[in-house]
């Protein structure tokens, strides 16, 4: 008797002894003759291909799991940077009114108007261009109001960022009545 690959084999009596590295397949019973070495070269190929094949199937899943890893990361950077440029857009819109504020009328006037405008919105433009105009000429001509204007950022009008201030008067306390180009050409 002797051991080949963990298990015990009877050698018959008048037959070679197995090759080397080979175990000896009993055949007796079986009916099956014993697989011919190309049969082995093609199941052994069979066996590279499964083989290649799995681990091919195994590179293509880490390469979408990174995918996966990098496109969430992505997502989260994109929703931190929004966040963060809407936090101090947003801290920066308090009541208070710039460093450009401007102020109509004279410092003695017993009536004082503040106007929070946002310059870039429509909608004061058309109060700075329509309505404005006669307040001016009925009381801030004659001394009974003060017109100070104050930037005032609103949500809605963030389409026109390029553009120039549309209400913004550019007249001082002095006594011109002129507003920037878009009164005298609206």
């Amino acid at each position: 008797m002797r051991r080949v690959h963990g298990q015990e084999e009877k050698r018959t009596s008048g037959g070679p002894p197995p090759a080397s590295g080979q175990a000896s397949t009993p055949t007796a019973g079986t009916g099956a003759p014993p697989p011919s070495s190309e049969e082995k070269l093609i199941e052994q190929r069979s066996g590279r291909k499964a083989a290649a094949a799995r681990a091919q199937q195994q590179q293509r899943e880490r390469r979408r799991n990174l995918m996966l890893v990098i496109g969430g990361i992505a997502i989260v950077a994109v929703i931190a940077i929004v966040l963060v440029s809407n936090s101090t857009r947003n801290s920066s819109a308090g009541v208070q009114g710039s460093s450009a504020d401007t102020t109509l009328g004279s410092a003695g006037a017993p009536v004082v108007l503040q106007d929070f405008s946002d310059f870039y919105c429509s909608h004061c433009r058309t109060f700075a261009l329509e309505r404005l105009p006669a307040l001016e000429k009925k009381y801030v001509d004659s001394g009974l109001l003060r017109v100070e204007f104050k930037h005032f950022p609103c949500a809605t009008a963030r389409t026109r960022r390029t553009s120039p201030p549309s209400a913004l008067p550019t007249r001082a306390s002095s006594g011109s009545t002129a507003t920037n180009c878009s009164r005298t050409r609206a």
